[in-house]
């Protein structure tokens, strides 16, 4: 067995799921390693042994907040300030969406395998900035076609934005 297949075979050790069969979804309903149940477990004791709401309790999130944006800004290469942690990604989403200046007559594209909760996000800023929206059919290039080509030809000369996840949420 080559050394990937070691490794991966290893890393698979620590998902019970995975132990006799293969599961495909996106991270937000799929099987935890055992390392982030104990984590999440962890932490909540914390809190019951700080009290929870307490002004102790209150610095220890901000600090494993801080400690969190910094490791995942070395990952990434960035300054940790330009990290933002949210509670799922539907919230991650919001914030550019609402952020932008949108102008009546303004195009948004999104893919047609977008979330729902980013869907309606949309739907609300097409009703209350007046701009236009229209799907990408991506799902169709998914095993054969290139989306690439398929965005482009959907592309306007209004377009502001493209939302379209590295991650299809209906697919894994």
């Amino acid at each position: 067995m080559n050394q990937n297949l070691s490794q991966l075979s290893s890393y698979r050790q620590n998902f019970p799921a995975l132990a006799n069969k293969n599961y495909f979804n996106y991270g937000g309903q799929g099987p935890m390693p055992e390392i982030s149940l104990q984590a999440i477990y962890n932490s909540y004791q914390k809190v019951q042994n700080l009290g929870p709401f307490s002004e102790k309790v209150g610095k220890w999130v901000m600090n494993e907040a801080a400690l969190t944006r910094r490791a995942i800004a070395t990952e990434l290469g960035v300054y940790s300030d330009t990290i933002t942690l949210t509670e799922d990604v539907t919230v991650g989403c919001n914030i550019p969406l609402w952020g932008l200046d949108w102008q009546p007559g303004d195009h948004l594209l999104l893919s047609d395998c977008e979330h729902p909760g980013v869907i309606a996000t949309i739907d609300e800023i097409q009703k209350r900035f007046k701009i236009e929206v229209s799907t990408c059919p991506i799902m169709a290039t998914l095993n054969e076609g290139n989306p690439v080509e398929v965005i482009e030809q959907n592309l306007r000369p209004n377009t502001k934005l493209l939302v379209i996840s590295h991650l299809l949420w209906n697919t894994g």
